[in-house]
């Protein structure tokens, strides 16, 4: 829970007989548990809220009464001829700089009767039938009588210290149910750090015995909540096509790329968007097929974006002219200047217009100065590239 934040908690009492003499809500798990009874956790040095239920002082009693449970004396128990009921603590205020982080219930439970723990958020207005506040994701009707309410983020260091002592002063020993979870039973210490593959509601308890009576355990349950932090990418990898690929104009083909975020299993989106150098935007998505009409050296750059990260990569293309024209000025073009402006043209027959013959020249005053007969020039190079059409 967040400091500063108002909460309540409310537990349902479910069975035919159930006394709940206290309950305790502490900031740390740091205190001292006794080797003869789970259910003390003496805090050292930590402010505590208790609600020991004397006089119905610290009781959430709805509008039509209390609900299958009776208070009086300092104790809850279940209304007579009532095989269920619930009961809310009044809104505990967080002090400035501390959490709420464990819930202690001292209660008996005979035959086949349990205690449900539910936390609220006193903040927020009831989003379930049954509830006088917001459920807080996660801490639902759990059952259990120690519930912790950790929430960290991914990536933070968790350390829960932790005493313990035996009365006849017998060595202990303990162990913990979760490998995530480092121990360190020399320190008494408890470490967790939390990775991309570590998100969520983590469960696990830590258990106590001593080396005399090994049979005779105290068991404490920890619920910690691992809220997922926005990681950036990793860099984008074009799959498609290659740097350096030749390609001709107008021709279709297809670009694609990779990048992987570990916050995509948690709902992430990556935005893939597509530019050129000399065509500008070309689109959006992963895979994106298209044609280039500009002929020419293009760089094509790939972003990738979140939202909040951004990365970036590029290749260079080489988009290929089907048709060459060459354009000279009147009386600068005879027979043999077209022979040689093919000749320096087939030194690159890579080109697809080389390699199909498709090398002009136009020679008037027209395609080189502007001027009126534009229109002459353009009825000229659309014979052209008709004539090249039909080949």
């Amino acid at each position: 829970m967040r400091c500063g934040e108002l909460r309540a908690i409310a537990i349902a009492l479910l069975g035919l007989a159930l006394t709940m003499p206290a309950f305790t809500g502490t900031q740390f798990v740091d205190g001292v548990l006794g080797e003869g009874d789970a259910q003390e956790l003496v805090p050292k040095d930590t402010p505590v809220w208790a609600d020991s239920l004397n006089d119905e002082s610290r009781v959430y009693i709805p509008p039509g009464g209390l609900v299958g449970v009776d208070v009086s004396g300092g104790e809850a128990r279940l209304a007579p001829a009532s095989s269920e009921g619930w009961i809310a603590s009044e809104i505990i205020t967080c002090p400035t700089d501390y959490k709420y982080d464990l819930v202690i219930i001292e209660a008996e439970t005979p035959g086949n009767s349990y205690v449900e723990v539910s936390i609220l958020d006193a903040t927020k207005e009831a989003n379930e039938v049954g509830f006088a506040n917001a459920t807080v994701p996660n801490f639902v009707k759990l059952r259990s009588t120690d519930v912790s309410v950790y929430s960290i983020p991914q990536g933070q260091l968790l350390v829960i210290d932790f005493t313990a002592l035996d009365v006849e002063g017998d060595g202990l020993l303990f162990d913990i149910n979760n490998s995530l979870m480092g121990l360190s039973s020399q320190e008494r210490q408890i470490r967790f750090e939390p990775d991309n593959y570590a998100i969520g509601t983590m469960r696990f308890g830590l258990k106590m015995y001593d080396i005399v009576s090994p049979d005779t355990k105290v068991i404490l349950d920890f619920i910690i909540h691992v809220v997922n932090e926005n990681d950036p990418m990793d860099d984008p990898l074009i799959t498609h096509p290659y740097d350096g690929d030749e390609i001709t104009v107008n021709s279709t083909f297809y670009l694609s790329a990779d990048c992987y975020d570990p916050d995509i299993q948690y709902g992430q989106v990556l935005n893939f968007s597509w530019s050129s150098s000399i065509s500008g935007l070309l689109g959006y998505g992963s895979t994106l097929t298209l044609a280039i009409s500009e002929p020419g050296d293009h760089i094509i750059t790939l972003t990738v974006n979140d939202e909040e990260f951004q990365k970036s990569t590029f290749i260079q293309l080489v988009i290929e002219p089907e048709v060459i024209i060459e354009l000279q000025g009147e009386g600068m073009l005879d027979g043999a200047d077209v022979e040689r402006i093919k000749a320096l043209w087939s030194t690159m027959p890579g080109l697809p217009a080389v390699r199909d013959g498709k090398i002009y020249a136009v020679g008037d005053t027209y395609a080189v100065i502007p001027g009126p007969r534009v229109v002459d020039l353009a009825e000229r190079l659309a014979g052209i590239l008709h004539q090249t059409e039909e080949q």
